[in-house]
């Protein structure tokens, strides 16, 4: 029945003017269906890689409906952690607003700065709790510095960021928490720049009675800047800055000051902490 797929056969091509024989082939039918099927199958399993292993898969729908679905999970999980983030970054900006040492007052809600009945009156609340006591325990204002730092850095690797010196000049008083002295004290020509330390968001620019002008910068890593005494804010609250861009310019206002300078401060995870172990001031 089957003789035929055995037996040989020839392949003639002739020209189609002339009729004369250009080429023949023999050719077995069994061959041929062999030929035949191997690239058949050598195709289908070429068309099932593509369709498995590479985008072109989307083109089946319930492969497509799969990979739709999956995408989907996979953002709703990212929009899920950023707004956890988001109400975790929030939260950590009002506790430090909390802990700055005082409160912030407007500038359009004080009728003169300079004089000493004309603002409203500014409530400067406690003190954090932990803060207290933690300078309640050590009597040196050095070991009082190194404890704190050492508390956070088990949290946050500081010490692995680089910092741009905010203004360079002669420290005339430094990190001191026993006598409620938070930070750095520069002095520098009048008119000088005051620069961010490093890249962040601008988080409070006001005026006060107590520190006058005043910028604090919310860096990555938890940590925070303050720069107080300004004669002038060159920024505002929400502005991105890049490290080493001016911010402000050096200046003598508000009441706790006693002449021109730059009251520096550095808070991590709501402690302060000696701005001078990390950026160098002087020339």
């Amino acid at each position: 029945m089957f003789k035929w797929v055995d037996e040989k056969y020839r392949l003639v091509l002739k020209n189609n003017e002339t009729f004369q024989e250009e080429r023949s082939f023999r050719l077995k039918p069994f061959v041929v269906f062999s030929i035949l099927g191997l690239c058949v199958l050598f195709i289908s399993i070429l068309t099932v890689l593509l369709l498995v292993y590479t985008p072109l898969g989307r083109i089946v729908p319930e492969r497509s409906n799969q990979h739709i679905r999956s995408e989907l999970t996979t953002i709703f999980i990212q929009i899920d952690s950023l707004e956890q983030a988001v109400m975790a970054r929030d939260l950590f900006i009002d506790k430090v607003k909390k802990l700055v040492h005082e409160q912030f007052e407007y500038e359009e809600d004080i009728e003169d700065p300079t004089s000493k009945n004309g603002g409203k009156e500014v409530v400067v609340p406690q003190k954090a709790e932990e803060l207290r006591e933690l300078m309640e325990s050590v009597d040196n204002e050095v070991e009082l510095g190194n404890l704190i730092e050492n508390t956070l850095q088990g949290e946050t690797n500081i010490s692995d960021m680089i910092f741009t010196p905010p203004l360079t000049g002669m420290v005339s008083d430094t990190f001191a928490p026993r006598r409620n002295h938070y930070g750095t004290d520069i002095v520098a020509p009048k008119g000088k720049h005051v620069k961010a330390i490093q890249k962040g968001t601008v988080i409070v620019a006001t005026f006060s009675v107590e520190t006058g002008h005043m910028i604090a910068i919310q860096h990555s890593n938890n940590v925070i800047s303050l720069y107080k005494h300004n004669s002038i804010n060159l920024k505002k609250t929400g502005d991105i800055v890049r490290a080493g861009e001016g911010i402000a310019i050096i200046g003598n206002s508000g009441e706790m000051t006693d002449g021109p300078h730059l009251h520096f401060e550095m808070w991590i995870n709501g402690q302060p902490i000696n701005p001078e172990r990390y950026i160098q001031f002087k020339n």
